[in-house]
């Protein structure tokens, strides 16, 4: 989720889309240009933002799109990965681009492709003991590796126990509240919690399985503690999987992968799956101008006239995912620190945001630039907590009413400590560069109510510095993607103010008792209906009592071919269902 450095966090986190996806999203610096020349440029087009055609490009926004015709057996699905080195396969590690393992491994539980909530996969059932701290699985008969031996509770238990005790494990902080795990037959599964854990259907449940006998040995080899798969041999023994896809080479080019007849939810149509390792994004954008790709993904706005030329489909489609500027509470470079606490101030500047206008200018329109907070996860966002029109002249009224006045006739506010209404905001150098344009879209906006915004883009360790220690900003931006359950408590809970906790996130110092009630609230129940009634009162709160400014929900935007049938979205990975797509008529 947000970049942290320190041990718990960082590794809380690193499972997130962002960390997999973001971070390589970029296709190059977007223009900075002004709004009446990104408007007049935009207008010059022959489409407009909310057709649906964009040079030779057909918008699709159906998130279920219907096919013709019957699926067509054979031919290569050929898809890029971001990363350039993919050849260690540690299934928790995640040191390999993430399609890789989507590809030929399967979860006991599957998020829901366009909501995230929990569905049947490997388990084809689970229930909950009376307080929620033993979780038992059913599994599903009649899946086999793909060496053709059966899947049994044994390979799910040892699954989950390399999740939490690999020394490279990116993921083991999904586990800190197992205690133990039961093979209680060859398909059932028992897990015993200390606790209550509300995120363990949604997020432990949906983590990959992979076989205990390929891995028993090695893992074994070494004493407890030093225990890892990375390092094993792979070219000796290729990683196997229960999942549509087996892999049959790879190298420092990528992976290649063929169909898996036996795949017990139904074999892919094609006959193989190609992996090219391309992490540079022009690399990608060439690939698929040249048409040696059939999908690409992520596609940032700023590049669909690049790519606009060749006939294919464009897929929007919601995602998970947000972007935002949280306030600090209390800034030491300051007169008065806490500055932003005062509500009115906040409302003045959420109020001054001129949101479509960015949505038009840097989104081209594909972004819920209405909606607020962070829960993006469809099955938990509360859609009618939005965020305000713009009103720029109540916003300068609330500032009037609060006393800020130009007192010296530069067109910025003081107020009566002599306080400028100057504000700094810091942002990672290397987040999304939509975000950075959204930010400079935003420091217009203020202007014109008498106020700055001074955006500092900062190198990684200079952004941690600041954030964990210096503390001397008045917002702090980020851009992530979400895990299928909320674990934002630590952004929201006064518990976790980075100020006076290590392991915390809070960036700002906020607090709310309702909020922390709140969040306490939902520590006690697994049940998706409570949690998101939880989730929806932390919504309504944390847009009343301001958190930050918020962004939105940028839209995911995915180009397949028009020879590519079966394309269906996943909010969690778009390009997980690659066993349903097939190949009509020639390249």
């Amino acid at each position: 989720m947000g970049p942290r450095e320190n041990d718990q966090t960082v590794l809380r986190h690193s499972l997130s889309r962002r960390s997999l996806l973001r971070s390589t999203t970029a296709v190059g610096v977007i223009p900075v240009l002004n709004r009446r020349e990104q408007r007049v440029a935009r207008a010059a087009q022959a489409t407009p933002q909310a057709e649906d055609q964009i040079g030779q490009l057909t918008v699709i926004r159906d998130q279920e799109p219907a096919y013709a015709g019957e699926p067509i057996a054979g031919g290569d699905l050929r898809i890029p990965l971001h990363q350039a080195e993919n050849e260690n396969f540690n299934p928790v590690a995640f040191d390999q681009d993430f399609q890789i393992p989507v590809s030929y491994l399967d979860p006991l539980v599957k998020p829901n492709p366009l909501t995230l909530a929990p569905e049947p996969w490997l388990a084809e059932s689970w229930e909950w003991n009376e307080d929620q701290t033993v979780i038992t699985y059913s599994l599903r008969s009649g899946v086999t590796w793909h060496d053709g031996t059966p899947l049994t509770a044994d390979d799910v238990r040892f699954s989950l126990f390399v999740a939490r005790d690999d020394i490279f494990s990116e993921i083991r902080n999904f586990f800190v509240l197992m205690d133990d795990v039961e093979a209680v037959d060859d398909l059932t599964v028992r897990v015993i919690l200390s606790a209550v854990d509300n995120t363990w259907l949604f997020n432990a449940s949906s983590l990959l399985i992979f076989q205990r006998a390929q891995y028993t040995d090695y893992w074994s080899s070494r004493p407890y503690g030093e225990r890892t798969l990375t390092g094993f041999d792979w070219e000796a023994s290729p990683p196997l999987g229960t999942g549509p896809w087996i892999v049959e080479a790879f190298d420092g080019d990528g992976v290649t992968m063929t169909r898996n007849d036996a795949y017990w939810a139904g074999a892919p149509f094609m006959e193989s799956l190609s992996l090219p390792a391309m992490p540079d994004p022009a690399d990608r954008l060439a690939a698929w101008n040249e048409g040696e790709i059939d999908l690409l993904w992520p596609v940032p706005a700023i590049a669909l006239d690049e790519l606009s030329g060749t006939p294919a489909r464009l897929h929007v489609v919601p995602s998970a995912s947000v972007m935002f500027a949280a306030f600090n509470f209390d800034n030491p470079a300051r007169i008065v620190p806490n500055l932003l606490a005062e509500p009115a101030l906040r409302a003045a500047l959420n109020l001054a945001i001129d949101r479509v206008g960015y949505a038009e200018d840097v989104f081209r329109g594909f972004i819920a630039a209405d909606q607020a907070g962070t829960v993006a996860q469809p099955w938990a966002n509360a859609e009618t907590v939005t965020n305000p029109r713009r009103d720029v002249r109540k916003a300068r009224q609330i500032l009037a009413d609060a006393g800020w006045q130009d007192f010296d006739g530069d067109g910025i506010l003081d107020d009566v400590n002599g306080q400028r209404l100057e504000l700094v905001t810091i942002v990672r150098e290397d987040a999304p560069p939509e975000l950075i344009e959204t930010l400079q879209r935003v420091s217009e906006d203020l202007r014109e109510i008498g106020a700055t915004l001074n955006i500092q883009v900062l190198e990684p360790a200079a952004f941690m510095e600041r954030w964990i220690n210096a503390h001397d900003f008045d917002l702090i931006a980020y851009a992530y993607d979400l895990f299928p359950g909320f674990t934002d408590f630590d952004l929201y809970g006064s518990a976790w103010d980075i100020r006076v906790n290590p392991q915390g996130w809070n960036p700002g110092g906020y607090r709310n008792l309702d909020v922390d009630q709140a969040i306490l609230e939902r520590f006690e129940t697994v049940d998706q209906d409570e949690q998101a009634a939880i989730l929806e009162e932390i919504q309504r709160i944390t847009n009343k009592d301001l958190f930050g400014l918020w962004f939105g929900f940028p839209y995911d935007l995915i180009l397949v071919r028009e020879s590519i049938q079966g394309f269906r979205p996943n909010v969690l990975w778009q390009t997980a269902d690659t066993r349903l797509m097939w190949q009509a008529g020639e390249r």
